[in-house]
């Protein structure tokens, strides 16, 4: 990712460096990798605990009583689709916070 930026930094036209002072593109790429190196690790391992956590849950509960693989998929099926409806503004969001 840090490649990438670098790369679309340095082969934009010279009205970027005229508009944009040194600071603020040096604090955009600390702020970035930062963001990847520290918080995204930690988001990482929880995702990953709670996926494995609902899993095993989920095998050991349908064992015992198999009709909950139904409502199992029904919720799956219910948080795909907030997933799709809480991104957009999550992203515009996001979007909103880089400018200022």
């Amino acid at each position: 990712m840090h490649n990438a930026m670098a790369d679309k930094v340095l082969r934009a036209p010279i009205l970027f460096f005229d508009s944009n002072p040194i600071g603020r593109i040096t604090t955009r790429f600390s702020k970035d990798m930062t963001m990847l190196d520290m918080v995204f690790t930690n988001i990482a391992v929880m995702t990953t605990q709670g996926c494995l956590r609902s899993i095993v849950v989920m095998a050991t509960v349908s064992y015992i009583n198999p009709y909950l693989l139904i409502m199992a998929f029904l919720g799956f099926l219910y948080m795909l689709w907030v997933m799709g409806v809480g991104t957009p503004p999550m992203i515009a969001t996001q979007r909103l916070d880089q400018t200022y």
